[in-house]
């Protein structure tokens, strides 16, 4: 697979929001299922997301790890790779509008109130070796790479 980098300007789709904390229930639990990514048109044109990758970093700067050589200031080692499908004019984002990716395409309030329904969703992360729920409405983003 040919990659290439880009470095952010006002040209592009920018990764707006990443929400991972999860919510509470009312009972004091933390609630996991409703992470997202929120992909924003930042420009004056139509853009596609079609093939846009994204990469979890396999370096965990949350956990004291001792890497040697130390490279994680100058290196990324992917843990995960996914990628939005399409062919490159399957899924234009409008100027100024959004696309959400959904680590669950459901409606979390059936599971906790305190959430949010990411029924409508744009895109789902889907394992089929997992828990995940598959909301046949929604596409799914394609799994590229995962740790083994």
């Amino acid at each position: 697979m040919d990659l290439s980098l880009k470095s952010g300007n006002s040209s592009d789709l920018i990764l707006e929001e990443v929400f991972f904390t999860g919510t509470k229930t009312p009972q004091g639990a933390m609630y996991f299922g409703d992470q997202y990514f929120k992909i924003t048109n930042n420009t004056d044109k139509t853009l596609y997301a079609d093939g846009m990758l994204l990469i979890q970093s396999s370096f965990m700067t949350n956990e004291k790890q001792d890497y040697s050589p130390n490279i994680m200031g100058t290196a990324l080692s992917a843990g995960a790779i996914i990628r939005i499908p399409g062919n490159g004019t399957m899924y234009p984002v409008k100027a100024g509008e959004s696309i959400i990716i959904a680590e669950d395409a459901i409606n979390h309030k059936d599971f906790n109130p305190s959430s949010i329904n990411l029924s409508n969703a744009n895109f789902q992360i889907f394992k089929e070796d997992s828990d995940d729920i598959d909301n046949p409405a929604v596409p799914k983003m394609v799994n590229v790479f995962e740790k083994w």
